[in-house]
């Protein structure tokens, strides 16, 4: 366990070191993408704990940052500095979200590759977040 404390903490040391200029996009993305991957650390930490039920509610949290971040990124144009974020809005559906991101980031584009990657997660998600790895267990005889 503490090598993964002490990888986990050399990510966050280098991490807090990073800046990055106050763009308008920066001040949207950047927090989202930071959040993501908080959430990544902490699952691996729950994993190796055996805290799966724990684990598996941050999944979906910890996907959504990340695609947000990356759908205001590459989707979105520029943003004025002044703009009332507070009416931002993000496409609500998962599925949206992840179309739209591999759409707008060129790397993605070719092979759809978070569609073809996360797809058949996404049903999945909620019972993630709402119910454990349990609910999905009992939908499934083997």
């Amino acid at each position: 366990m503490e090598k993964y404390i002490d990888y986990f903490k050399l990510i966050h040391d280098y991490l807090n070191k990073l800046e990055f200029p106050l763009k308008s996009k920066n001040r949207i993305y950047l927090p989202l993408l930071s959040s993501s991957i908080d959430h990544c650390i902490s699952m691996n930490f729950l994993n190796q704990q055996f805290m799966t039920a724990s684990m598996y509610a941050l999944i979906r949290p910890a996907l959504e940052n990340y695609l947000r971040a990356m759908w205001v990124k590459h989707h979105c144009g520029e943003i004025p500095m002044d703009t009332d974020l507070s009416k931002m809005h993000f496409p609500k559906r998962v599925e949206v979200l992840i179309r739209e991101v591999d759409e707008a980031v060129p790397e993605f584009n070719e092979r759809n590759f978070l569609q073809t990657t996360l797809g058949e997660l996404v049903p999945n998600m909620h019972d993630f977040t709402h119910g454990g790895i349990q609910s999905i267990a009992r939908q499934y005889p083997d």
